[in-house]
């Protein structure tokens, strides 16, 4: 099966979201956000889990960076899409308060009209996780 042209857009959309985030570039993150973008994943310690809104996301996104004095890192390890969805398999690893994370997750990403409407986050090591952000 063949990638469309919009896949393809979508992916590259996703791609630039995730060195935008490595790079802690928020405007361009905000840029590719709607302003209703939708985060839901699992709550693990001081993560609430789901946000809602642009600059909830944002904000979460600027405690990750906080809680882990910028160690934390997300790279994606395969891309996928199937219409407006875009499926991220990516490595996480970070420290914090003398613990050490490492793990796989992924992320499913909903494009709609070039930007990002909703992030969906399913984390592989769930205990592991939650015990390095309790």
């Amino acid at each position: 099966m063949s990638v469309t042209a919009t896949e393809n857009e979508n992916i590259a959309l996703v791609r630039r979201g995730y060195e935008a985030f490595k790079a802690g570039d928020m405007a361009t993150l905000s840029e590719l956000f709607e302003p209703d973008i939708a985060w839901s994943g699992p709550e693990m310690g001081v993560l609430k889990g789901t946000y809602n809104g642009r600059d909830a996301v944002l904000a979460s996104f600027g405690q990750i960076f906080q809680e882990t004095g910028g160690t934390f890192k997300s790279e994606p390890q395969a891309v996928a899409a199937s219409g407006d969805l875009v499926f991220v398999q990516s490595t996480t690893a970070g420290q914090r308060q003398g613990r050490s994370l490492e793990t796989e997750d992924v992320l499913l990403f909903t494009v709609r009209n070039g930007k990002v409407k909703e992030i969906r986050h399913y984390v592989r090591e769930h205990a592991k996780a939650n015990e390095f952000w309790k």
